[in-house]
């Protein structure tokens, strides 16, 4: 099963100082191959930010996901084995101008999640200020709460990605001012299923910002998420 659950963004990441979300599409499924199609081609200069997730029940070579083509990393991990593990990816890269998908792989196939976001008005010449990840191995999470990460630079776009390890929720909401970036995707295809949503927040002063994405419904095996600060041009 493949869900998708509200289409917000652009005015909530809209600051004085500048940045916003152009585009965010997203994709669930069961693949090692997921492509996510870009609502229009990406403009040169743009921050295209890849957000990915998948899960599985026990660690296998190649279940890690690769670095999209062109990409720098940010973040990337595996949570600890709660029954069920999930794996977040944190990657961006500097558009040409010529992109109209990303393909986010892995050698095996699983259940994965994954948004692109498109961002004009960043400092492409020093774009991340700071990233961090979170790792929670609760049994009957229904919601994630991220304690945020320190900004060092005044003005700054946050980026923070839930992930649930299960498929029965019924839409996020999100704390602290943060609004919702494109879809909440879920891949629920043979089980260890993925849930992922995503949260921005524009700031004009430094500091450290927490958010908890929470859901109407479910019962997650596990939870995690990566926090990505970028610097606002």
């Amino acid at each position: 099963m493949l869900t998708h659950v509200g289409t917000l963004f652009g005015p909530a990441a809209e600051g004085e100082e500048g940045g916003f979300i152009v585009q965010a599409p997203s994709n669930a499924a069961r693949t090692n191959d997921l492509t996510v199609t870009l609502d229009t081609t990406a403009v040169s200069g743009n921050v295209l930010l890849c957000l990915a997730s998948r899960s599985y029940g026990t660690h296998n070579d190649g279940d890690e996901i690769d670095l999209p083509n062109g990409f720098t990393a940010i973040e990337g991990f595996e949570t600890a084995d709660n029954g069920t593990i999930i794996y977040c990816h944190a990657s961006y890269k500097i558009s040409v101008g010529t992109e109209t998908n990303v393909h986010v792989t892995a050698d095996r196939t699983r259940n994965t999640a994954a948004h692109i976001i498109e961002i004009s008005g960043l400092d492409t010449a020093s774009l991340v200020d700071n990233s961090g990840t979170e790792d929670d191995t609760a049994t009957t999470v229904t919601a994630v709460a991220l304690s945020g990460i320190a900004t060092s630079a005044a003005n700054t776009m946050l980026f923070y990605q839930f992930c649930l390890a299960d498929d029965d929720f019924t839409g996020p909401s999100f704390s602290n001012s943060f609004s919702q970036v494109g879809d909440f995707e879920i891949a629920s295809a043979y089980g260890q299923d993925i849930a992922q949503g995503v949260g921005t927040k524009t700031l004009s002063s430094a500091g450290t910002h927490a958010c908890t994405m929470s859901t109407a419904a479910g019962g997650a095996e596990e939870s995690a998420g990566i926090m990505v600060a970028l610097k606002i041009a």
